[in-house]
């Protein structure tokens, strides 16, 4: 528009000159050396306007081939960068792809053509990986870390290496700098704290827990418990070299920021019990069990009381399974002092719902063998209780920590499973049925048991049942 606007203005202005000069008209005359040259001063404005125009379109030619190698090569650099670029895409493309022999091809190709070696550096590197030639993808992302902008990515293509060679040092180093570079990175924290944990580092592990909870690193969930398993193995550590005040004060600290994490509350109750503070043990436990109710915690909770007499700890038992109605533990730990005491009909109305679950499939051994203690014990019905030792012959085994990542069964909890040394991959759970076998539950139990129980095995009673009164006895703090 504005151009429009220029160009009617300026024709505009000629119409007007040459109107003037249409009503002005003149002869101009030149006098020289002899010479006599006269125009009409039309014609000569016209001639000058002329010359100006052809002295300018000479000027712009003279300009044009001053700076045609220029702009050749200009062009000549903007076709191979575009063909470098495309050359660059296609070679990260085939990296997805998994083509190693094309993705190499093409990083020679863009490295040829592009005048960025960062972006040529990360492609050949990707392509050496691909192709498992680890020496020169170590080349190329060493040479990435002359760069600021590739040097992050660099130290992470190092650490994968590393770690894939077993080189533990090397890698505690690239995982370090990349820490370092980029403290916000949560595979960069997450792989550090890995390394040093793996290393037996626990204090630089918490270090290094402590800058991902400044950065927001990781999820506050899982920090912390990085950080109790963190100070759990720090108060083995103390425990094994005599500083057993150092080592409760780490297993309280730990509990204190994972009170579910069941280790940490059996081997600081154990700690609590050689000290004689029974209450503080106890307390440790029941806060353990109340999130995560396990089978050592029963056993080191009855070993709290194991100077009391038997009505008094199935009190304390009692206590215990009310913290976590019907819990599958409660039940089981609760009916075998039970059985120990000669009460059947209770141990039996507790275990009533556990066997009726069973009927779809087969029970554990030790409820089998819970089954067979009670038949016996109740009427000594020795042919019932054969019966339910031949089942555990066939029962699927009693759950036990498992790795999660290789699937290692370990009858220890330890921070990293001893197979495979994934880091807290150690999970308590039920071991697969067998192939073959079958079992189903005794009618006349469940019959005999609680029917209202039957929907649910882990509800034993309302959740709103009240804990047992017990008889406190005197006990250290």
């Amino acid at each position: 528009m504005i151009r429009a606007t220029i160009a009617f203005v300026a024709l505009f202005a000629a119409a007007l000159a040459a109107a003037w000069l249409a009503d002005n008209p003149g002869q101009l005359v030149v006098n020289w050396q002899g010479w006599r040259l006269e125009a009409p001063v039309a014609v000569v404005l016209i001639g000058l306007l002329l010359l100006f125009g052809l002295a300018g379109l000479l000027y712009r030619a003279w300009l044009w081939l001053g700076r045609s190698p220029e702009v050749l090569a200009r062009n000549r650099d903007q076709r191979r960068e575009r063909q470098g670029y495309e050359a660059l895409t296609k070679g990260l493309v085939a990296v997805a792809a998994g083509d190693a022999s094309q993705a190499r091809t093409l990083a020679r190709q863009a490295e040829n053509l592009l005048q960025a070696p960062p972006l040529t550096r990360l492609l050949s590197a990707q392509a050496a990986q691909l192709d498992g030639d680890d020496v020169s993808a170590r080349h190329y992302f060493e040479e990435m870390l002359d760069s600021k902008e590739t040097e992050f990515l660099a130290l992470r293509g190092l650490l994968t290496s590393a770690l894939r060679e077993g080189d533990r040092v090397a890698a505690l180093d690239y995982a370090t700098r990349a820490h370092r570079a980029r403290p916000d990175a949560d595979w960069a924290t997450k792989t550090l704290f890995d390394i040093q944990a793996q290393a037996g580092l626990w204090k630089e592990a918490q270090a290094t827990l402590a800058d991902a909870s400044r950065q927001n690193a990781m999820p506050a969930e899982d920090t912390t418990r990085r950080k109790a398993i963190a100070q759990y193995a720090q108060a083995q550590a103390a425990e094994a070299t005599g500083d057993r005040r150092g080592a409760l004060k780490l297993f309280d600290q730990a509990h204190s920021a994972a009170p579910g994490l069941v280790p940490v509350a059996v081997d600081g109750a154990r700690l609590l019990l050689a000290a004689k503070k029974i209450r503080r043990a106890s307390d440790m436990v029941e806060t353990c069990w109340q999130e995560n109710p396990h089978p050592a915690l029963a056993n080191i909770y009855q070993a709290l009381w194991s100077n009391e007499k038997p009505g008094y700890v199935m009190q304390r038992l009692d206590r215990l399974h009310a913290l976590r109605p019907g819990s599958r533990e409660g039940r089981m730990a609760l009916a075998a002092k039970q059985i120990e005491a000669r009460k059947f009909e209770d141990a039996r109305t507790l275990l009533a719902p556990l066997v009726a679950d069973t009927v779809s499939s087969l029970p554990e051994q030790r409820l089998c063998r819970l089954m067979a203690d009670l038949e016996e014990g109740m009427s000594g019905n020795a042919a019932a209780a054969r019966d339910w030792l031949v089942k555990v012959e066939t029962a699927p085994a009693d759950p036990a920590w498992a790795c999660t990542e290789c699937g290692a069964i370990t009858p220890d909890w330890a921070p990293h499973c001893p197979a495979c040394e994934a880091f807290d991959a150690l999970v308590w759970q039920a071991l697969p049925e067998p192939a073959t076998g079958s079992s189903s539950a005794p009618e006349a139990l469940v019959d005999q048991g609680v029917a209202a129980q039957q929907d649910d095995p882990d509800i034993a009673a309302p959740s709103h049942a009240p804990t047992p009164d017990i008889d406190e006895r005197p006990a250290s703090a």
